[in-house]
């Protein structure tokens, strides 16, 4: 009876012995970060570092980015061993990744930051294709002093364009009324001498000469920058940076 129950025993030890000793672990280092791992199609999660008991023998590794499989492979798990594979961020994954998010794309293109110069050496803020003023481009990378200063030095800018616009308006009219009075038979103005009639003419056309250099000066500080290229171009790159972060795209990526 004592010889059966050893036998059993025995016989017990060596099952389990050769059960455990037909696994193996498999061990995952990746330098991407946000990885689905399947292993023969079953899912076994995000980032998973170590996948301990598989079956020794072939199986299908599958890895998941973002809904971009960026690795298919048969791997071979040695019984009582630990397997590693090691996942690179290589350009064939990172091309991978990006074909698989061609609506992030689109979004990212349409409202990437630039600063661009054009032959004269003047330079532009664009958001995708189209030019913004720099109070725009304050806002949206969240300068908020810089926008406010643009806001204030805009608003002076009106002002004087308004200012000097009523003086060239004035001066102009004025000036037209004068030389038609010069000009007609029956002045509607009669002035008590020439000299007099000829100040009044040069106040005219010297008050709309003033009036439109005055516009002529404040409308150029609407081309005036508070931020400078250097500034404005470190600025777009950090908002670029974020809106890549923020959409799932690959740091590595940039619109052409």
């Amino acid at each position: 009876m004592r010889t059966s129950k050893a036998i059993i025993i025995f016989c017990i030890i060596i099952t389990a012995s050769l059960c455990f000793a037909q696994t193996g672990d498999l061990k995952i280092f990746s330098e991407i970060d946000s990885l689905e791992i399947y292993i023969d199609n079953d899912f076994k999660g995000v980032d998973t570092k170590i996948i301990k008991g598989l079956d020794a023998g072939s199986h299908y590794l599958k890895v998941v980015k973002d809904g971009a499989g960026i690795m298919s492979e048969l791997i071979i798990i040695k019984e009582g061993l630990e397997t590693s594979i090691l996942i690179k961020n290589s350009p064939d994954i990172t091309k991978k990744i990006i074909e698989a998010k061609q609506k992030e794309i689109e979004e990212y293109t349409k409202n990437r930051l630039s600063v661009q110069t054009d032959p004269n050496g003047k330079w532009y803020m664009f958001r995708g294709p189209d030019i913004i003023t720099e109070r725009e481009f304050a806002l949206i990378v969240g300068d908020t002093a810089t926008a406010d200063a643009v806001r204030r030095r805009m608003s002076g800018v009106t002002v004087w364009e308004n200012i000097g616009g009523v003086a060239c308006l004035t001066g102009t009219l004025t000036s037209i009324l004068f030389f038609v009075n010069l000009l007609i038979d029956t002045p509607f103005i009669t002035f008590p001498s020439t000299d007099f009639e000829a100040i009044v003419g040069t106040s005219c056309i010297m008050t709309g000469l003033l009036g439109y250099g005055i516009m002529s000066v404040a409308g150029s500080g609407r081309n005036f920058r508070i931020m400078s290229f250097d500034q404005a171009d470190q600025a777009a790159k950090k908002y670029n940076e974020k809106l890549k972060k923020a959409l799932g795209l690959p740091k590595e990526y940039d619109a052409k």
